[in-house]
């Protein structure tokens, strides 16, 4: 399993997710970096905890403005390959992100998120995943409190389970299982139970998840739970899970991991 750190990025600051009240955010005190700058954490993160990868929700795109490009870029140039929830609705929006260079070399987003909390609908995710390919492309079940997270009347009603299926039905072999009610509290284990059932009726589905992960035994347990990748943001920056424990995690075998 692989641990990849997570910035929440509202008006060009990593902010502290809560709960998903967004309004409630402020920039983000670490012990890792010096200031709450996109550059100063994405390098933390790229050499203090050596990692290749990072998940980006830029909150400002979420709620409807351009990507923050500038802070994209200065992620990028850390060394991190990025993985990018700019509030995708629509196929058009994927193909611009898709084609967007973040370099000279025209480095692209590495991984596209399309979220149930902004996605169109599920014919929306089929044309994205058809014109992007399944290897670029991660779907996002957003829950609070465990229910979906959609204006699609489709999705509303419906069980995350169905969901998942109904994506993975569409060419979908990347998830990620974010419950928004547990970011940033600490009381993580809430997708255990979904992440698990997911695990075991998907096979080569490759699990993401997070939402409140505080300790190296939550890593252990969603390894053990199928998962492949755990999204850690707050556990970072307070110290909780330090770079000897995502490398003591990151060495063993959990059956059912490494799809």
């Amino acid at each position: 399993m692989r641990v990849i750190p997570v910035m929440d990025i509202q008006g060009s600051q990593v902010v502290r997710g809560i709960a998903g009240r967004r309004e409630e955010y402020q920039p983000v005190q670490s012990n890792l970096a010096p200031t709450a700058d996109p550059t100063d954490v994405a390098r933390a993160f790229a050499r203090t905890l050596s990692r290749e990868d990072v998940y980006v929700a830029d909150l400002d795109a979420i709620a409807g403005a351009h990507p923050s490009w500038r802070d994209l870029r200065a992620i990028a140039a850390a060394g991190l390959n990025v993985w990018l929830d700019a509030g995708i609705r629509d196929v058009a929006a994927a193909r611009r992100l898709a084609r967007f260079s973040l370099d000279a070399a025209r480095t692209t987003v590495a991984r596209i998120i399309v979220a149930l909390e902004s996605v169109d609908g599920p014919a929306t995710v089929e044309a994205i995943v058809r014109e992007l390919g399944w290897q670029r492309v991660v779907f996002s079940l957003d829950l609070n409190g465990g229910r979906p997270i959609s204006s699609a009347p489709e999705w509303q009603e419906a069980e995350p389970l169905g969901i998942a299926h109904q994506v993975g039905a569409m060419g979908v072999r990347r998830l990620v299982v974010l419950d928004l009610a547990y970011v940033g509290t600490g009381q993580g284990g809430a997708t255990l139970g979904l992440c698990r059932q997911i695990a075991a009726s998907m096979p080569g589905v490759e699990i993401t998840t997070g939402g409140g992960v505080s300790a190296a035994e939550d890593l252990v347990a969603l390894a053990e739970a199928g998962v492949d990748r755990a999204l850690v943001a707050s556990a970072l920056h307070d110290g909780r899970i330090a770079r000897a424990d995502l490398e003591r995690i990151e060495s063993l075998e959990f059956e059912g991991s490494g799809r």
